[in-house]
């Protein structure tokens, strides 16, 4: 999911993965996101794989589409009722039940809080890296230890990094656990295409 992140993180995360020689598979509705970023697209309809060559806009285009909130409008339009055990994971157990569902619900809530607070954390140590480094690229201007200073901002940078490596781990976790929620018509994205 793409939704939780700012705009600087998301292009940060983008112009990672593009440079990823690898191949990638990404979920999203995120037409921003996935413009310049895939080259083939993968619709899941019902229990259906459709294949669509060529990026986001050509297959929009191609549908005579506006944008992906367009796109789900349509489905859920044209589609039938759903029963919601039809939308519970297919992991052989059966449906889920409601405190099951709940109790995953609350577990991505938490990590999605985790994460938030996280990237707080993050912009706040980014803007004092900043800081520290115009102080340390103009010495002249700082009237302190220099010394002092070198060791605060190289702590700094640790700390940043930890918290980085941290938010990765709980953004690839959210990734993992909302992928096994079972899908509600109101869980649907609506606007966020």
């Amino acid at each position: 999911p793409t939704n939780h992140l700012d705009m600087r993180t998301k292009k940060i995360l983008k112009e990672a993965l593009r440079n990823f020689e690898g191949t990638l598979l990404v979920v999203s509705h995120d037409r921003d996101f996935l413009d310049g970023l895939v080259e083939t697209l993968y619709e899941v309809r019902g229990h259906h794989l459709t294949q669509h060559d060529g990026d986001i806009y050509r297959f929009l285009e191609k549908r005579k589409l506006e944008s992906l909130t367009d796109l789900e409008r349509k489905g859920r339009a044209g589609g039938s009722a759903r029963r919601p055990e039809e939308d519970a994971p297919d992991n052989g157990d059966g449906p889920l039940s409601y405190e099951e569902r709940k109790r995953r619900r609350n577990r991505v809530k938490n990590l999605e809080n985790r994460i938030a607070r996280l990237e707080e954390e993050i912009h706040a140590l980014e803007n004092e890296q900043q800081r520290m480094e115009d102080l340390l690229a103009a010495p002249e201007t700082y009237d302190g230890d220099l010394n002092a200073l070198g060791k605060a901002y190289g702590q700094l940078k640790n700390e940043l990094e930890q918290k980085t490596e941290k938010w990765g781990e709980l953004v690839e976790e959210l990734g993992r656990r909302s992928s096994k929620l079972p899908v509600r018509p109101d869980d649907r994205p609506g606007g966020d295409a």
